[in-house]
Parts: structure tokens; sequence; C-alpha cells
């Protein structure tokens, strides 16, 4: 009589990322067709006495039914308890119900005395959020902690607006969002965005943005936001959302990534496209736009493209710019534009490619290898302090307009 060659032992848990899956030379795993995932599953194990090689296959559902998602042949080369790690890409906006199917294969020097075995386990991911917040949160992070190394995983609008009950963390975009609704922006000046979101190049379309863009502010040394596509956003600003600065000022900021981006942010391989920003006000405030962002102090942008409209109407003054409104002391690295601007301010206009306006009329900035296609230059400058103008100098080089950026 043949006898079943599987395992002693079987159980599962769930954990982000793909850790070593025994000290080296005890298990060797080869998944299939070039599967692969930042995260999956771990499973304890151990073989049985009669053979090492064993297949693991995981099926999505409560049954091993179908074509797998993952295959993978498995060697377990000591007889004490190992953990098999597997690459899964399992749905990160909340819990799902997986199907392991590990069969055993026969001992070539068995043969004929030995049967092949299979064994089944169902079981549950993302049983419980990993970002602290219950069970049943709306927009809860079910992989990853938050760190430069294991981000909060998003794959849904709700998840997406739950950053801004983790200002401070990492996030990692898992596909593209079709956002529906109106949009509040992610942060506040007084207490802004200080994460790191990675787009992952995917793109967000249908951000209908009231005061502000994605974020209203970002900021820190440590803060960003890289790699991502914002398609069609609509945001507009009028003098009901305006910030007051400390001089009493009233400053009505608006961009499609960020109000603000200051203090260390970097903005580096974002695209926005097709933009509608629009930014008014009837009162005594100076409306402050750009198609990335309105207001940069001290930040950072790199490759970053805009395209689509600005549209401006002030009484007092109007800072607009491809990328950025006005700018403090900020860097801006082979950067493209092709915003339509259009104002109907009564007072002063001050309209760039790149830049609106620098702070004072003089704050210092670094632009390097940026195109734009309209206006004539580079940095806006009201007529008054000789109008608008291009730098190449110094630190600031191969910025020129162009028919077209792409």
């Amino acid at each position: 009589m043949k006898r079943k060659a599987l395992c002693a032992a079987l159980a599962l848990c769930v954990l982000f990322g793909l850790p070593a899956s025994a000290a080296a030379g005890e298990v060797s795993v080869a998944v299939q067709d070039g599967y692969t995932s930042d995260w999956g599953i771990k499973v304890p194990f151990t073989r049985s006495g009669r053979t090492d090689s064993y297949t693991f296959a995981l099926y999505s559902g409560g049954a091993a039914a179908g074509t797998p998602e993952v295959t993978a042949a498995v060697t377990v080369n000591t007889g004490g308890p190992v953990t098999v790690s597997l690459p899964l890409r399992y749905d990160v906006t909340g819990p799902g119900e997986w199907t392991l199917k590990v069969t055993s294969s026969v001992d070539p020097v068995r043969t004929g005395l030995d049967g092949a075995a299979l064994l089944t386990r169902t079981f549950t991911v993302a049983e419980a959020p990993t970002c602290g917040c219950a069970a049943g949160t709306p927009g809860a992070y079910y992989v990853g902690s938050g760190t430069a190394a294991s981000p909060y995983r998003i794959g849904s609008q709700e998840q997406l607006s739950h950053m801004r009950k983790h200002l401070a963390t990492a996030f990692k975009l898992e596909s593209d969002l079709a956002l529906a609704g109106s949009w509040t922006p992610v942060g506040s000046q007084s207490v802004p965005f200080t994460g790191v979101l990675d787009g992952n190049r995917h793109t967000v379309s249908g951000l209908n943005a009231r005061d502000g863009g994605l974020f209203y502010t970002v900021s820190g040394s440590g803060a960003a936001v890289r790699n991502l596509t914002l398609h069609a956003p609509k945001v507009e600003t009028t003098y009901v959302d305006a910030e007051v600065i400390p001089d009493g000022a009233r400053l009505v900021l608006s961009g499609a990534v960020a109000a603000v981006v200051q203090a260390g942010a970097q903005i580096v391989d974002c695209s926005v496209e097709n933009a509608d920003v629009y930014s008014h006000t009837t009162e005594q405030a100076c409306a402050i736009s750009g198609g990335i962002s309105g207001w940069a102090d001290n930040a950072r942008f790199v490759r970053c493209r805009a395209s689509g409209s600005l549209q401006v109407e002030s009484l007092t003054a109007e800072y607009s710019g491809g990328i950025v409104g006005e700018n403090v002391e900020s860097t801006y690295i082979e950067c493209r534009s092709s915003v339509a601007i259009t104002s109907s301010t009564i007072d002063e206009v001050s309209v760039g490619g790149i830049v609106g306006v620098l702070s004072g009329f003089h704050s210092p900035l670094v632009m390097q290898n940026c195109r734009w296609t309209d206006p004539t230059h580079a940095v806006g400058q009201p007529d008054r302090l000789g109008g608008p103008y291009t730098l190449n100098t110094g630190e600031c080089y191969g910025n020129e307009q162009v028919a077209s950026i792409d």
C-alpha cells in the first residue's frame, strides 16, 4: 500500500513584506511565471520525513479552484519547523479570503512506495488595519507600517483621503484612482502634511478641490510627493479660503498638487495634465496660483510638468506661474509647463512661464533646464519693477521658451 507523503504540520500567518524564509539553506522557493509582490504571506511549515519537495499554490476565494494566483516550487532541507514566504498581491483595501494548496512530490527513491498528497487551508488576509485604526474604519490601511521601508499602501479614494489621519507617515499608491465628489485638501497650514506620498507612477483623476489642491501644505525636509500624475484636476479657490499671513495680508493660494510647499519639501516627477485652476476674489486679497503649487518657500521641484489652464480674477494683485505662483528661495530642475494663464485683475499682474513672482520681488531661486510655452519669460515681475525675465546666469542655466513641451 502506498503511503501519502506530506507535512507534519502546517499553519498560516499573514505578514507584510517578504523576509527570509528560514536560515540560509533550509528552504528554497522558486515562484513560477515571474510573479512578484512587495508583500505576501508567511507559512509556518514542517515537512514530511519522506519528501523534501512541495508545490504551494494560492487561489483567490474559499476553494482551490481555477487558476492559482501564485504557484511556487518549495524545497525544505531540514526536518524542523521552517517559514515559507510567498509573494501575494492581495487587495490592500481590506480583508479577503484565499486558499492555500500544498502538494507533496514523491521522492524518486520512494517511487512505488509513496504517493503524492495534498492539503488545503482557507484563510483571511488583512483581517485588521496595520495603521492602528479600529477595524472597519473608512480608509484604514491593511498593508504597510507607514515607514519609508514599509509605506502604507493606497488602493481606494477612502484610503487616499485617510492620509489626513496620518500626516507624518509614508504612503504608496497601488493603482490608478478615479475620484468622485468634492475633495478636501490633505493637511493645512497649521497642521501640514510632513510625510511622503509615492504615486508609484499611477494617475489620480477627477480631483475636484476647493481651497488648495490634492494637499494644502506639504512641509518639512523629509516631506515629498513623487511619481504621481493628476489628470484633469479642478481647483477653485476664493476669498473665503484666503490665508491670513502675519502682516495681515490675505493670500488666495491654489495649485493642483498643493497650495503651499515649504521648509525643504520636494515635489519630484509629478505631472498635472489638463488642469483647471480657478482663483478669484471680490475682496482685497492677493491671488497666488501655479500649475503645481501656489506658494513655494525653500522647496524643490524636480522634473515636474503642468498643462491646462489657470484663470485668475482679483481686485488687487495676481501672481501666477506655470509651475509655482510665488517663489521664496526655491529650486526648479527640468520642469515643463504649457499652462495657459488668463487674467482679469484690476491692479497688479505678474505672470511667468515657470514662476509667477519672486517674493518681495527679489527672493533668490535656482532654475535649471526648464521649458515653458507661454508667456515669453520664465519669471514674472510687475512692470513697475522691470517686467518679466528669464534667468540664465550663475546657478540658473538652460532655461528657454519653446513651442511645445511634448
